[in-house]
């Protein structure tokens, strides 16, 4: 039987409005033309019964001329059109972007509807590709699903097509022995039918990706996982959460695409052919993540125009960034760049750190070189051998090699090195990284320096006594700063000539109490009682919360109108230059400014103490020996006694606080070859020595030591008129001729001074021994240099069973409700 080709009949659609799927009408390469009449809308063609194909051609061979039929419609329907014997269902419209399904005539032979099945799914894999690269053909799928598209419209246009009509048409009219057996051994053979497959698998999983995503609630997904991330957080970890970024895309697209590719790789194992060709399509798809990886790896570069890197750039729409402005520049180093969390590659999904540390490494990488080429004001980095030579030099030049063994880790750590030598080498050679950090700590903390730092302090003695006051705080901060500026050597160093003294508008004490309410309510929120450490600190930081408590609410009333000396709101404040304040942040400076203040708070006490002991021990006044022996023993001998204790406790604490704990804790930021470990050491540094037992969390039984300290010495001041007129003889030698000798009223005023000054003794003491224990309690027990301070009157701490935590927090709390406040007013002296 002669069969004749039918030429297909193309109308244009002169109203492309008709077209039902708006989305296949705005698609790149959207259809133009209409589809054929279909048979379940226009009627139906009568076709001749295959069963009474022999009343036609008795003499042929009916069963032949059945196959010829059948295999005509079957090249039809590889390229998903509608064949005679082989028909769309009913149900399929080809405007809604559907996959075409076919059914077969009943009459058909049994073995020829066989094969003719198993041959169909070739042309729905056929129709569903071509819409899939007709979709994703749109900017808005990323340039990944855009390459997808374009490797589909490769294959198809230059290897399916070609098999069809350059081989299996040709076969069909040119053989007339040419059979369906034929026709299915060819696609086997090419191996184009299984590439065809796995290509319609590929896309099957990413729509349903897509379609998952659409059935999710993305930002409460966010939310969930940022909540996840923050309770399980340690300290320790190199990634913190802030800077991922956890927005959830509604279309799967860069990474997750690349995930989906690959996890099909993997299930071809044992499949070389189709392992291979998958391959080959992710080193095509993933060209541009690859170049986008490696550019962000070499030059710090982010050239990410459908946000789907794995990288993310918060700040990409911001203009006019200062890198000069301290705020700015550390939300450019901290937050400018960022992890996606979206699309993450398995690698960086694993359970253990090994993740974390990669994504660390390669954030830590970009952020780097970009650091030095806004330093150098350079647009491209030079690549040199000698860059890389301590770590092996991995050379891969696809997706799909940086992947294979451990390869991803090598490439991760040879730029990661280079970034942190080359950065390492220019904060070091032309920013002096090193003797900035010295500096830093011979101003704030005295290292190296405790004679300038205390000059300055002395120099402005007078004005740092005085009560602060809104009115003379322009005034008094004037005199400090002009005698500051008065102080400062000529060869003195860059810390020194960028450094400003001021007066705060907050005290010391608000200041960090602010501090720790914030890192309180910080752990609250981040992380769970994990251990017994944890339960104990909490119980001590409620115990230090009800004793604050009970102190507030019993001298509230006669707190409200005392004034603070303005050594409490004295400050010292510096702007790092860039890029040293990629390392020495805004935070690390408001650290150092909270340890220096609490120096310069024991500074100046151990200064007026001083002061007081050359008035005591120098002055004719107190050496008198005219006095009568209870003047001598309980006022002179006591004050003394008193005096000396507290000068030994304050250089005590202050040696101490120096030498033990911030000489330690800064040592281990010194000799490090890492410049990411540079800057979080110096942050975790600062932050130890802040959260040192004896700062943040005895601050507030310190600060009344030092009211009591500085209220004792104010008293020995003005006892010097008081100890004359205590002894006529001594009246009559000093008198200056306006003063009279009352003998009844000073003999009143002797039983006055004595229960004052026991106040003081025993009210010093209260607070000193409940500043023991609560150091006592925070080291548990071990060996501390305070511990071994028996100067202070021969007292000793108590033994105290440190297993026994109640004990230890009710004593305390017995110590500090009962301690006497101190009052100097002259009526009550």
């Amino acid at each position: 039987m002669e069969v004749r080709p039918v030429n297909d009949y193309v109308e244009l659609l002169q109203d492309l409005s008709t077209v039902q799927n708006l989305e296949l009408k705005d698609a790149l390469l959207a259809r133009q033309t209409n589809y054929e009449p279909l048979s379940n809308v226009n009627p139906k063609l009568i076709l001749y019964p295959l069963d009474q194909l022999n009343q036609i051609a008795p003499n042929s061979d009916v069963m032949r001329t059945q196959e010829a039929l059948v295999v005509h419609d079957l090249l039809d329907n590889l390229l998903g059109l509608s064949g005679t014997y082989i028909r769309y269902n009913n149900e399929f419209n080809p405007y809604n972007g559907d996959i075409p399904e076919f059914k077969i005539a009943k009459k058909m032979d049994t073995s020829l509807k066989s094969f003719s099945k198993r041959t169909l799914q070739y042309g729905s894999y056929f129709v569903s590709l071509t819409n899939a690269s007709e979709r994703w053909s749109d900017t808005k799928y990323g340039v990944v699903l855009q390459s997808l598209s374009y490797e589909i419209k490769c294959f198809i246009n230059e290897v399916y097509l070609p098999l069809l009509v350059d081989k299996l048409e040709r076969s069909y009219y040119e053989d007339p022995q040419f059979s369906i057996r034929e026709l299915k051994q060819m696609l086997n053979d090419s191996e184009i039918g299984k590439q065809l497959t796995l290509l319609h698998s590929l896309v099957v999983n990413i729509e349903d990706e897509m379609i998952r995503r659409e059935r999710t609630d993305l930002q409460q997904l966010s939310r969930q996982d940022f909540l996840f991330e923050v309770e399980q957080f340690n300290q320790n970890d190199d990634l913190n959460p802030i800077f991922i970024e956890r927005n959830i895309s509604p279309i799967a697209k860069g990474g997750t695409i690349l995930k989906i590719l690959y996890k099909m790789i993997l299930e071809c194992l044992g499949d070389s052919t189709s392992m291979k060709f998958l391959q080959n399509l992710l080193i095509k798809i993933s060209d541009s993540y690859y170049k986008t990886l490696h550019g962000w790896m070499t030059q710090g570069e982010l050239n990410d125009p459908c946000d789907e890197f794995m990288i993310i750039n918060t700040m990409n729409n911001i203009n006019n960034i200062n890198i000069l402005n301290p705020i700015q520049c550390d939300r450019i180093w901290l937050t400018q760049y960022g992890i996606r969390k979206d699309g993450l590659l398995d690698k960086f999904t694993s359970k253990n750190d090994k993740g974390n540390n990669l994504l660390f490494k390669i954030l830590s990488t970009g952020k780097l070189l970009n650091v030095i080429k806004k330093s150098l004001e350079l647009n491209v980095l030079p690549i040199r051998n000698e860059d890389m030579m301590v770590h092996s030099n991995v050379s891969v030049s696809n997706f799909v090699e940086l992947m294979e063994g451990t390869n991803f880790e090598l490439y991760v750590d040879q730029w990661y090195y280079r970034a942190n030598k080359l950065c390492l080498n220019m904060l070091c050679q032309a920013f002096k990284l090193p003797e900035v950090m010295k500096d830093l700590s011979r101003w704030y903390f005295g290292f190296n320096n405790d004679y300038h730092v205390n000059k300055i302090l002395k120099d402005s003695l007078v004005e740092l006594t005085r009560h602060s006051s809104d009115k003379n705080r322009s005034v008094i901060e004037n005199r400090i700063k002009a005698k500051f500026n008065n102080s400062k050597l000529d060869n003195c160093d860059m810390i020194m000539k960028l450094m400003v003294v001021q007066l705060d508008k907050e005290s010391f004490h608000d200041v960090i109490m602010q501090y720790i309410n914030s890192e309180l309510q910080m752990i609250g929120n981040a992380n769970k009682l994990n251990n017994l450490d944890s339960i104990r600190d909490i119980v001590m930081q409620e115990f230090e919360d009800a004793t604050t408590k009970i102190n507030t609410e019993a001298t509230r009333e006669e707190n409200v109108n005392v004034k603070l000396n303005n050594i409490h709101y004295l400050k010292f404040d510096i702007g790092i230059p860039f890029p040293l304040n990629v390392i020495i942040n805004r935070s690390c400076i408001l650290q150092y400014q909270l340890i220096n203040r609490y120096l310069n708070l024991l500074r100046y006490h151990n200064n007026i103490l001083e002061e007081t002991w050359i008035e005591i021990n120098k002055n004719s006044i107190w050496k008198y020996g005219g006095f009568n022996s209870e003047i001598k023993s309980k006022i002179i001998r006591k004050s003394r006694l008193i005096h000396n204790g507290m000068n030994n406790f304050i250089k005590s604490i202050l040696e101490y606080f120096v030498q033990d704990v911030i000489a330690m804790e800064m040592k281990k930021c010194e000799g490090m070859t890492d410049v990411m470990d540079i800057q979080s050491q110096l942050a975790e540094s600062l932050t130890n020595i802040l959260h040192d037992g004896c700062l943040m969390k005895l601050i507030e039984i310190q600060l009344q030591l030092f009211d009591i300290i500085n209220k004792f010495c104010k008293f020995l001041l003005s006892m010097r008129r008081k100890l004359i007129q205590l002894d006529y003889n001594l009246f009559e030698n000093l008198q200056d001729g306006f003063l009279t000798y009352n003998e009844e009223d000073n003999l009143i005023k002797i039983p006055e001074y004595i229960a004052f000054i026991s106040t003081v003794s025993r009210s010093f003491e209260d607070h000193r021994h409940t500043l023991l224990e609560g150091m006592w309690y925070h080291y548990q027990g071990k060996d501390h240099p305070l511990f071994n301070n028996n100067s202070n009157n021969g007292s000793t701490l108590p033994s105290t069973n440190t297993n026994d935590s109640m004990t230890v927090l009710t004593h305390g709390a017995r110590l500090i409700t009962s301690s006497v406040n101190v009052t100097l007013d002259h009526r009550s002296s």
